[in-house]
């Protein structure tokens, strides 16, 4: 089904995200980041295997991160290093771009 987007989530302010493998997530597969209450700063995302990514959405990535506070202010102290990110599918279904650029491998956002 549709109903989970994500393949992992973490939400631990200075946290390790490290040694896991996510495979076929609908929309990204691994995702940290600044959120509103506060958490999601200086995580540490190493050692990750993320394949088949954004199945049934576009404008994604196998490792995101997000400052979903609204602003632009800094993500914080975080590091992402030696993961291996393969096979972002993106599903350009309902969106207004073809463009194959809006699937990736890590994507910083704000």
């Amino acid at each position: 089904t549709r109903n989970v987007m994500y393949g992992l989530t973490a939400e631990a302010p200075g946290g390790i995200i490290s040694s896991n493998k996510v495979t076929n997530s609908a929309f990204m597969g691994l995702i940290f980041g600044n959120k509103p209450e506060g958490i999601g700063l200086g995580e540490t995302v190493r050692d990750n295997v993320v394949s088949r990514f954004c199945l049934y959405y576009a404008d994604c990535g196998g490792i995101y991160t997000v400052n979903g506070a609204g602003t632009a202010a800094p993500q914080g102290p975080s590091t992402i290093s030696n993961n291996v990110v393969t096979d972002g599918v993106g599903d350009y279904q309902g969106s207004k771009s073809t463009d194959r650029d809006l699937t990736v491998g890590i994507y910083l956002d704000n």
